[in-house]
């Protein structure tokens, strides 16, 4: 399917729904126009499903980094500028919808720059999927934020197992407090029965 914003780009095994809607490398499938009409709702009452047979998952490792990788991304607040995106692809004027982009731009959207979060990844040796690179050099980078939920639910079960660890710590300290505790008063209490007997011999005399 040939490029809407640009017939010398040809690129293949790709799907475009939408006025006007376009790809920008192979094999892609987006849905809506990102340059007039930017879609602002797409769902459905059920989840995306994705096709996770262990029949057909090959060299399974338990190799994803949790905590080291989690505690390297950086949450943000940001303004998304649409006209300088369409800049980028050459979308003509005629196509554009700089009132639409100038409402768009307003608002204030939530997450992750995708060059950081690659970052984060090559930093951990992490192979993450959840980055989807360009594909050429008139693509652009694209985050995939339900892979960020296998490298969460790592952290998560790391951050239990030092929980747990510190638990059992606390719980031996606790013991061996106890413990302690036990032996002062045996001892003060043989402190206490020597001086009773220090007392009668002082009397005796």
């Amino acid at each position: 399917m040939a490029n809407a914003f640009n017939a010398l780009y040809a690129y293949d095994y790709c799907v475009a729904l939408g006025a006007s809607a376009s790809v920008s490398a192979d094999r892609q499938v987006r849905i809506g126009n990102s340059a007039a009409m930017p879609a602002t709702s797409i769902g459905g009452p059920e989840w995306w499903s994705n096709t996770s047979d262990g029949r057909f998952k090959k060299n399974v490792e338990e190799n994803v980094p949790g905590i080291d990788f989690i505690t390297k991304l950086r949450p943000v607040t940001y303004n998304f500028d649409q006209e300088a995106l369409n800049d980028f692809f050459g979308v003509p004027d005629s196509m554009r919808n700089r009132e639409v982009s100038a409402q768009d731009y307003e608002i204030i959207r939530s997450g992750f720059i995708a060059q950081e979060v690659e970052q984060a990844a090559t930093e951990c040796g992490y192979d993450f999927n959840g980055v989807d690179k360009p594909g050429n050099e008139n693509d652009v980078y694209n985050l995939r934020y339900a892979g960020f939920v296998v490298p969460l639910v790592k952290a998560t079960q790391e951050q239990q197992e030092i929980i747990e660890s510190q638990g059992a710590k606390i719980e031996e300290q606790e013991e061996e407090i106890e413990a302690q505790d036990e032996r002062i008063d045996a001892l003060e209490k043989q402190i206490e029965e020597m001086q009773i007997i220090l007392q009668e011999l002082q009397s005796a005399e």
